[in-house]
């Protein structure tokens, strides 16, 4: 296991960092938000669970939004002798698994990672879309749905300050078209249970993935811990390891009352047992 002891640089707030699917390149990104957590958090370890570039919808930098290109070089500092910082990519950044085995800016690139809590836990840290059968046989209709997401945000912002016009509340269609989709792909393809199965089959303690935009902490068969990053274009959600490796799923910023999942739950200060 490495050292739990941070070497000489910045006061790690947390031993470890994950989050995923940033979607940095699309309308979608809240890099707002994700600039402010990036510039105020620390950490021995950083796990960039896929995702981070939207290379299906942002492929030109000239759709980036301000702030973007900043947001991804400040993920990229990160990485120093006081951090590491290791990266799974994705299918929206599958572009990055040409890379797999090397580290390109001091950052290291693998399909998947083993990371060793302080408590002596082991858990797999994939992406997850090889695991979503809807991504791996049908990409040509992710990929569509992927840019119809994209088509349909930019006319949800542009009817919305039509509607301010007129004294009307914003509405928010694009996202809920987005949660029914990742919400049917997750039920079809047994999303959760094929990843925990996987995780059972390398004989580790549970699994960390992004994917499905559902933040989640939840225990499965044979005690299988499946922790789900969640996401940066609704969720602002991260999951953290604390000092005495415990994992816990919060979400930026957390000053703000706690964000709810579609069921209920709280998105913060939920831990592991």
């Amino acid at each position: 296991m490495d050292s739990p002891i941070p070497p000489d640089g910045p006061t790690p707030t947390y031993r470890s960092v994950f989050i995923s699917d940033l979607h940095l390149g699309s309308a979608q990104c809240r890099v707002d938000e994700l600039s402010q957590f990036l510039a105020g958090v620390n950490a021995t370890y950083i796990y960039l669970v896929g995702d981070v570039v939207d290379a299906w919808v942002g492929g030109s930098t000239t759709r980036w939004k301000p702030g973007q290109e900043r947001a991804l070089l400040s993920l990229l500092e990160k990485a120093s002798p006081s951090c590491k910082v290791r990266y799974t990519p994705g299918n929206h950044d599958a572009v990055m698994r040409r890379f797999i085995g090397i580290k390109v800016f001091s950052t290291e690139i693998q399909h998947s990672f083993i990371h060793e809590t302080v408590d002596g836990r082991r858990f797999l840290v994939v992406h997850g879309d090889l695991f979503d059968k809807f991504v791996t046989t049908y990409k040509p209709i992710a990929w569509f749905l992927a840019w119809m997401h994209e088509i349909t945000l930019g006319l949800n912002h542009y009817t919305n300050l039509i509607g301010a016009k007129f004294g009307r509340k914003p509405s928010n269609y694009g996202r809920d078209i987005k949660r029914k989709v990742k919400s049917i792909t997750e039920r079809a393809t047994g999303f959760e249970n094929l990843l925990a199965a996987e995780a059972r089959r390398q004989n580790v303690d549970g699994v960390i993935c992004g994917h499905i935009h559902k933040p989640k902490i939840s225990i499965l068969e044979g005690n299988t811990m499946y922790v789900n990053t969640g996401d940066w274009v609704e969720h602002c959600s991260f999951v953290v390891e604390h000092w005495d490796g415990s994992l816990e799923l919060r979400s930026f910023p957390t000053e703000t009352k706690p964000q709810t999942s579609e069921s209920g739950e709280s998105l913060e200060y939920r831990k592991s047992l």
